[in-house]
């Protein structure tokens, strides 16, 4: 009409056009309206813009101080993102101050820098926070701070308690600390080995194997144990297949040398000097002390030789004053006299038969 043209308002608003009135102008003295379009810090509600809460450029509809639903802030203000779909703005701190939530849920902003007694900082974020565990990224505390991993050399004490303490406090409990730093640790797990007791390093086992008591090797897992049900023991690797011409020994997971029963496990260099890397203990075959001296890491390997007894599954050589303390203990033992002048090999059939009817008539006595 003449009369809206001169107040430059409308009866009606352009609504294909955009354009809409404000909820508080719609009523006017002359039954005009004003039009917007894309207006900021209100919303649209049934053809009407209404006002976003104060603190917000844009929102998604009506707010309130606890919940300002908006979709952007206005100058000054940001989202925390400390909440999932988080929706308030707070005002930035000055200064590069630490913001933080009292135990009623305000919002407050440091002063100098410092948290309240009893918070801890999280520096990336200027954030203040009473527990470490309310933040989903910087859960670990060390010193008075939440962090995304414990620092070097500081490992968590419990799995449930993120709390980063350093080596010598783990060790002062008496527990292990792990090679990745994670947490310290009451035993050994399954795939690690203590690679320094003294200070109680744990380092990971090669991948293939389930325990080890040393590190891998360049040529050998060093395994004690194999990790896969399927994968055969083979001096120390944990393979699919026995190597080195090695062979399934009695249908078990171990590989056992094919050209020598004396051997258990033997490789290419082995075989050429006829020596073992590992002796057949289980067919009663056992290394000479002294006799690898000289080829280190193999091995020849001996069942019941002459004028040898076993000790620590090494055979040693029994020298004159020990077979006499043993002839001479054992006589007392029996009341056997046993000659000096016999030879070896009759001395310790002597020995056996003693052995036999002493334990023979001990057993028979007990029964």
């Amino acid at each position: 009409s003449e009369q809206s043209i001169e107040f430059n308002l409308c009866i009606s608003c352009n609504v294909e056009k955009g354009y809409y009135p404000k909820n508080d102008e719609i009523v006017e003295e002359n039954g005009f309206i004003d039009c917007y379009q894309n207006l900021t810090k209100y919303y649209l509600n049934n053809n009407i813009y209404y006002p976003c809460y104060e603190t917000c450029e844009t929102c998604y509809g009506e707010g309130n101080k606890s919940e300002n639903n908006c979709s952007e802030c206005i100058s000054g203000y940001r989202f925390l993102n400390d909440f999932d779909n988080d929706k308030n703005c707070y005002e930035m701190c000055s200064n590069n101050n630490y913001y933080y939530f009292d135990y009623l849920g305000q919002y407050h902003c440091t002063t100098n820098n410092k948290c309240p007694d009893n918070y801890k900082k999280i520096s990336s974020k200027n954030k203040c926070i009473d527990d470490c565990l309310k933040d989903n990224d910087y859960r670990y505390e060390y010193n008075n701070e939440c962090l995304e991993d414990c620092p070097s050399n500081t490992h968590v004490l419990d799995d449930n308690i993120y709390k980063c303490i350093d080596n010598l406090n783990c060790e002062k409990q008496g527990k292990y600390y792990s090679y990745n730093g994670i947490k310290c640790l009451d035993n050994i797990p399954p795939g690690f080995y203590c690679n320094n007791y003294s200070s109680l390093t744990i380092e990971k086992c090669h991948e293939n194997c389930e325990t080890c008591n040393i590190g891998p090797t360049e040529n050998n897992n060093n395994c004690l144990t194999c990790k896969e049900k399927q994968m055969y023991f083979d001096l120390g690797n944990c393979t699919y297949n026995c190597t080195n011409g090695n062979f399934v020994y009695n249908g078990t997971k171990r590989c056992k040398c094919s050209t020598d029963i004396s051997c258990q496990f033997c490789d290419e260099e082995s075989k050429l000097i006829n020596q073992c890397v590992i002796c057949n203990k289980e067919e009663g075959y056992y290394p000479k002390d002294g006799d690898n001296d000289n080829i280190y890491p193999y091995f020849k390997c001996y069942k019941d030789p002459e004028g040898y007894f076993i000790d620590n599954e090494i055979y040693k050589l029994i020298n004159s004053n020990e077979m006499n303390n043993i002839i001479g203990e054992l006589s007392i033992l029996n009341n056997t006299v046993i000659s000096n002048d016999t030879k070896i090999d009759e001395i310790i059939k002597e020995i056996d038969n003693i052995l036999i009817n002493k334990y023979s008539s001990e057993i028979i006595s007990e029964m």
